[in-house]
């Protein structure tokens, strides 16, 4: 059973991740907090390590996560299903999300010039059809249900060991680590990171590499609850 429940702790983190992050570029998105190119660069990085984190997500589910839940009667088809709906949404992310790997077009982004109005309303509707995707995974694929399931443990071990070998195809080390774990908070960070990955990835590489985009990470969850403590 506890295999089962880190499992669905796992699941729960990542969510966070996302539904946090979301959070935050719509609580941003507006000039006043942008006020600067320097700042809009940042802001326009955090959400291209939002939209991207997004994407490996889904896409590991879909190819992996799923298949195997399916292959012991757990039902997954539904959510299959919304991941396509929600492509449709994330278009517009998706293009400005891709302006980070534009060299030109990055540096040339100022905030007089960048629509946020319609940014904000498109980051609003995904929030408003992803937070009850994400809510209807976590209660549907519970431990319960693995158990009753009698899902085999070391099934779901490979699972987890071909879901992290995923994670790092098309994946810039540092953009996803710093992402994930500037938006854990530090219980999350010590049970589910602590013990996916070797202490020296946690507490010194990935602090290495939120280097490289350090701008970025102000506008995570882990900033945001400095400065309300301040």
């Amino acid at each position: 059973m506890e295999d089962y429940k880190h499992n669905s702790a796992t699941i729960v983190v990542i969510h966070n991740i996302l539904r946090r992050a979301n959070a935050s570029l719509i609580a941003h998105c507006n000039s006043k907090d942008i006020n600067s190119a320097r700042k809009l660069k940042a802001f326009v990085g955090y959400l291209a390590a939002y939209h991207d984190f997004l994407h490996h997500h889904h896409h590991n589910e879909d190819a992996v996560y799923f298949p195997a839940l399916a292959k012991h009667g757990i039902p997954c088809d539904n959510f299959t299903a919304e991941h396509k709906e929600l492509e449709p949404l994330l278009k517009h992310i998706g293009e400005i999300a891709s302006i980070v790997k534009n060299k030109k077009q990055f540096k040339a982004l100022t905030p007089s010039g960048f629509d946020f109005e319609t940014l904000k309303q498109n980051l609003q509707s995904v929030a408003d059809f992803l937070n009850p995707h994400l809510e209807l995974e976590e209660t549907t694929h519970t431990p319960e249900v693995f158990l009753a399931a009698n899902f085999p443990v070391d099934e779901l071990h490979a699972v987890h060991a071909r879901l992290a070998k995923e994670a790092q195809k098309d994946s810039d080390p540092t953009m996803a680590l710093p992402f994930m774990l500037s938006n854990c908070t530090p219980a999350e960070k010590k049970e589910v990171f602590g013990k996916m990955m070797p202490w020296f990835v946690v507490h010194v590489m990935i602090p290495l590499f939120s280097l490289v985009h350090r701008d970025y990470w102000q506008f995570s969850y882990a900033k945001s609850k400095k400065e309300k403590t301040v």
